[in-house]
């Protein structure tokens, strides 16, 4: 497991991700990317989210994962930082 920074949990809630969507997020998540010191972001993938949707994972389910850019988590599993973007209609 990992442990949340006071940051890290501010941005969530600033964000409006909720615990369900990033618990999914961190089930999901299949691309890791080394960012130096140990440390690494997460993301799920293009082709992990069209085999979500495959699947028959809910449309809202994935926009909400699809939202969240990456997670970035240190070697000690201490998340730092959650970036998301915004979909503009």
């Amino acid at each position: 497991m990992f442990n949340l920074t006071k940051h890290a949990n501010k941005r969530l809630n600033q964000r409006g991700i909720t615990g369900k969507t990033f618990k999914l997020f961190m089930q999901y998540a299949d691309r890791e990317v080394n960012v130096g010191s140990g440390d690494f972001a997460l993301s799920v993938s293009n082709s992990q989210s069209l085999a979500l949707k495959r699947a028959g994972i809910q449309s809202d389910v994935l926009l909400s994962l699809e939202s969240i850019l990456f997670v970035y988590l240190t070697k000690d599993n201490c998340l730092l930082m959650i970036l998301k973007y915004f979909l503009w209609f």
